[in-house]
């Protein structure tokens, strides 16, 4: 967790801005971790991006999804890959880039 506090005068005008995050892992079981990180900008009164990323050891393979679901960014990506540095370009990929919500 974290607050940040921003006091800015560039000539004769203060500008204050305030911030507090939230971010952090939560392992559930050995081979399966959940992350996250949000925040709140109290200026503009709403929820800054916030993304959570799930990821699944599959033994010779990883899984990864990580999800974006608010703001101008929301997007989303799902990967299934090798774990062999040898075979690092075979993988299964989808994703929803944020280019594609204009």
């Amino acid at each position: 967790m974290a607050y940040n506090f921003n006091y800015r005068k560039p000539a004769f005008e203060s500008d204050i801005s305030q911030t507090m995050t939230l971010s952090g892992d939560l392992r559930l079981t050995p081979k399966m971790a959940i992350n996250y990180s949000t925040g709140y900008d109290f200026d503009q009164h709403e929820i800054t991006m916030s993304r959570v990323g799930i990821s699944r050891d599959l033994h010779c393979w990883e899984m990864n999804f990580s999800w974006i679901p608010i703001g101008y960014m929301k997007s989303w990506n799902f990967t299934i890959r090798a774990k062999a540095g040898l075979l690092n370009d075979l993988k299964y990929e989808r994703k929803k880039d944020y280019h594609e919500n204009l």
